[in-house]
């Protein structure tokens, strides 16, 4: 399978808070910067942290019906600038998180590539037993199994914070979700996430 394909821009959202008029606009945003997209609802399974584990699943699928690279964007983000500067070469790209974050890569934004590295990481988190968020199944995953071609993506690449947006390629989106803020509340916010406040 040839690595030059431009990849697929690949999303969902659910009909709660303001997630459906968000990924209007990222589809809006695709069509600006002439890249094909997925962009689909899916049922909203009751709270948010239940919606983000289906994302594993959703990528793997829409990779292997694609057959091209997939480029995730968390469907309440923005495109401000056109995504392609991701090496073709990569079987998996994404931003690093910043210490003291516990985790390797910030899920907003990640790439993968239709290779066998980049197959089987998505089967792999596709079947991840954990319970917690997307971020910590795909953590675990990648402990555990990635031997394949890594882009360390810069930060503008999923960038969170409104006031860096002339500098942003993608500016991930902040969710207010009831039950995401709830989530929060009982498990600790994000580091990252607590300077935007």
């Amino acid at each position: 399978m040839p690595r030059h394909k431009s990849p697929i821009v690949i999303s969902y959202y659910t009909n709660n808070w303001e997630y459906a008029e968000r990924a209007e606009i990222l589809k809006k945003d695709c069509e600006t910067f002439k890249l094909r997209n997925d962009i689909v609802e899916l049922e909203d399974q009751g709270s948010w942290i239940e919606n983000t584990r289906l994302k594993s699943q959703f990528v793997h699928e829409k990779l292997e019906e694609h057959k091209r690279p997939v480029l995730w964007i968390d469907g309440d983000s923005r495109i401000l600038k056109s995504p392609l500067g991701i090496s073709h070469y990569a079987d998996f790209a994404a931003v690093r998180a910043k210490s003291p974050s516990k985790k390797t890569w910030y899920a907003g934004t990640l790439l993968f590539n239709y290779t066998d590295a980049g197959r089987d990481i998505t089967r792999r988190w596709a079947e991840c037993s954990i319970k917690g968020s997307d971020h910590m199944a795909l953590e675990d995953v990648w402990f555990n199994c990635f031997t394949g071609i890594i882009h360390s993506l810069p930060d503008s690449y999923c960038e969170t914070r409104p006031e860096k947006s002339k500098s942003a390629v993608i500016l991930t989106g902040n969710s207010k979700d009831e039950s995401k803020q709830e989530y929060f509340k009982k498990n600790g916010t994000p580091r990252r996430m607590r300077r935007r406040k």
